[in-house]
């Protein structure tokens, strides 16, 4: 069965409103890529050790992530709600996108994107296809990143092409 696809928009998008990332989008971005899901599995009120599973190698790569991430980190970190530890990385955090972030839009974009189309190409073709400003098209890319294709895309027709929509869950 294929998928359906989100139309594109015939013109040129009206300007959304750019807004800052948040702390607790790059903080599931990470432990998402991470954990291999996507973003909207990984549930806010677990820690990063209830995620884990005792796999304290794992848990120490995301903290140490996170380290590069973020300016500071509250003490066991990892027994936090993600919520909590979210709002926590907040203080001080600028709404940009940092070291470790910055390096996985660069490593998505270098090996799953056709040739030429680099990151100012794609921040282009999200402002006049969807009227993102550069703080919320680091957002799309940051999501991105939880949601690689299998394999590098063959052309910058494909790469601007809509995502198919979700199969409905059969109770839907």
């Amino acid at each position: 069965m294929s998928l359906p696809a989100i139309a594109a928009p015939a013109t040129v998008a009206a300007s959304i409103e750019d807004a800052p990332l948040k702390s607790l989008d790059i903080l599931v971005t990470i432990i998402a890529q991470k954990l291999k899901k996507p973003a909207k599995e990984v549930p806010l009120t677990k820690s990063i050790k209830d995620l884990v599973g005792g796999k304290s190698t794992l848990q120490n790569e995301i903290l140490g992530d996170l380290g590069q991430e973020f300016s500071s980190a509250p003490e066991k970190g990892e027994e936090l709600p993600l919520e909590e530890l979210g709002t926590a990385l907040g203080v001080g955090f600028s709404g940009n996108l940092g070291k470790y972030t910055t390096g996985l839009i660069s490593r998505l974009i270098g090996g799953k994107m056709p040739g030429g189309f680099n990151l100012s190409a794609i921040k282009s073709h999200l402002s006049k296809s969807w009227g993102l400003g550069p703080q919320r098209a680091d957002g799309v890319l940051l999501r991105g990143t939880t949601m690689e294709p299998p394999k590098r895309l063959g052309s910058e027709a494909e790469a601007e092409a809509p995502a198919p929509l979700p199969e409905p869950s059969p109770e839907s």
